[in-house]
């Protein structure tokens, strides 16, 4: 497992940094001593994000940028690219699809919110994979790790079918990724992540349909991705943990 300053002198992209999710990977990977580049859609997202870091500033950066088209995404490639002198990350952790739910905690019948979710998540997903998956295909060492979850593998409940779909959908690419990437020295997983730990960090109960509360902090499941890119061995898998008991199990192997 890896300890403080095991990634020292390795870079990490976090897409979806501004998550409770993604906010808590950018702090176990600040902590392994790794420089650290999120990107936000708006200023005073990375803004807010950044305040929260303020001791790691001189390990993180922060870019601005949309994430709608593949001309947005390639732009923010250029700027990491400028920001770590030329070089490449090292290792992209993408959050971007995690489960989408309305205000009131499930999902209507409405289709536009299952547009919306696609439109969010599930493209930007597949854009950033197009684009950054280049820089990192060839690359000893390198890991993609892809978020997906809240009601994926057969984990349904009423009236909750766009969040089911979206997930469904989400792991659908995580799995063609990890076919088109399965020559290359990139190594492509799915960490997914069920609905009692898809907010984590929260101290409220969620107003999920089956009345769980949140069983885990967002930095105990960011511990995952930190494990994720340890086991040297671990590639093509979308890993699943249904409730804190199936993120300790897996810390722990």
């Amino acid at each position: 497992m890896n300890t403080n300053n095991s990634l020292r002198g390795q870079s990490v992209l976090i897409l979806g940094a501004t998550d409770v999710v993604g906010s808590g990977a950018c702090q176990v990977f600040l902590d392994a001593g790794a420089r650290v580049v999120v990107v936000a859609r708006t200023e005073d997202k990375l803004k807010e994000l950044l305040g929260r870091f303020d001791i790691h500033r001189t390990n993180l950066i922060g870019v601005v940028g949309g994430l709608d088209t593949r001309a947005q995404i390639e732009e923010i490639r250029s700027v990491v690219r400028a920001a770590l002198n030329g070089y490449t990350v090292d290792h992209v952790i993408s959050t971007l699809g995690m489960v989408s739910l309305t205000p009131d905690g499930i999902s209507t019948g409405d289709i536009n919110v299952l547009r919306t979710c696609f439109d969010d998540s599930l493209y930007p997903t597949i854009l950033c994979a197009q684009v950054f998956l280049q820089d990192l295909r060839d690359k000893e060492g390198s890991t993609y790790t892809i978020v997906s979850g809240g009601f994926a593998h057969k984990c349904h409940f009423p009236r909750a079918w766009v969040g089911t779909i979206k997930s469904a959908a989400m792991n659908g690419v995580i799995e063609s990724l990890i076919c088109d990437m399965a020559n290359a020295k990139v190594r492509v997983n799915g960490n997914c992540l069920h609905y009692g730990l898809a907010r984590p960090g929260d101290t409220e109960k969620n107003p999920a349909p089956s009345g769980a509360e949140t069983e885990a902090s967002n930095m105990e499941f960011a511990k995952t991705f930190l494990k994720i890119i340890d086991r040297k061995d671990l590639r093509g898998q979308i890993i699943c943990h249904d409730n804190r008991g199936d993120t300790d199990r897996f810390l722990q192997a």
